[in-house]
């Protein structure tokens, strides 16, 4: 009786563990509806959250949307997980595909990450600010909430995809980055937020002429831009 009064005890903490997580404890799998080997947790609103499992050693990674016949809504923690001896992430992933229906990137989801390049659908509402640190990204084609959490040291090529605001500060010292394009959706652009993008060549205004200037643009936004034009679907507009 003993022996069995502790191991109910064992289990009532696992399933403690589990439930605290947010996860169920036995629904981390690779299925036969899972080629790629991603590993999925259902959480308690009785979506899934995915790691990258096996599949992070892909090159190239486009997450499902639905997993069992439910959503996957959630790119959970650590998603390619990290080695303790220096700090990096597992797998080989370069490229990564999120599509539209997840909703949400947590925290350090691609600490140190190898990802260079990364398309994020614009149903994704909630990044922590952490979700990206570490990564050294070249193209990024997301929300513009996205750019307020990605340090843009190596960013090159940046499509702001829908959003009403570019944040503050949130290209500053995008030293590398050549092209931008802002979507017409875009109503306001923070203080300095090109500041110092001194190899900016173009930036693609989706909108009309009016419509740009229109926009309210805060001080300092384009000082240091190398380009002195944003082009505009009906022309261009100078500066």
């Amino acid at each position: 009786m003993k022996c069995a009064n502790k191991y109910a005890f064992l289990a009532f903490l696992l399933l403690g563990t589990s439930v605290f997580c947010g996860c169920a404890p036995q629904e981390k799998n690779w299925a036969d509806d899972n080629p790629q080997g991603l590993a999925f947790y259902l959480l308690d609103d009785g979506t899934y959250g995915v790691k990258a499992g096996t599949a992070g050693y892909l090159s190239s990674l486009t997450l499902p949307t639905t997993h069992n016949g439910k959503k996957v809504a959630v790119i959970l923690d650590y998603f390619f997980g990290y080695k303790a001896e220096d700090q990096r992430a597992y797998g080989l992933t370069e490229r990564l595909t999120v599509p539209e229906g997840i909703e949400k990137i947590e925290v350090r989801a691609f600490f140190n990450a190898p990802l260079t390049e990364i398309v994020i659908a614009n149903s994704v509402t909630t990044i922590a600010s952490t979700a990206f640190e570490g990564c050294n990204l070249v193209s990024v084609t997301a929300p513009a909430l996205a750019f307020d959490c990605i340090k843009g040291e190596s960013l090159k090529n940046a499509v702001i995809t829908s959003g009403t605001e570019i944040g503050a500060y949130d290209f500053f010292l995008c030293e590398q980055l050549w092209t931008v394009t802002i979507p017409a959706s875009v109503t306001k652009i923070g203080e300095s937020a090109f500041q110092y993008c001194d190899d900016l060549h173009h930036i693609y205004y989706e909108g009309t002429k009016a419509q740009w200037n229109a926009i309210e643009k805060g001080n300092n936004w384009n000082d240091g831009v190398f380009t002195t034009k944003v082009e505009c679907s009906d022309g261009e507009v100078a500066w």
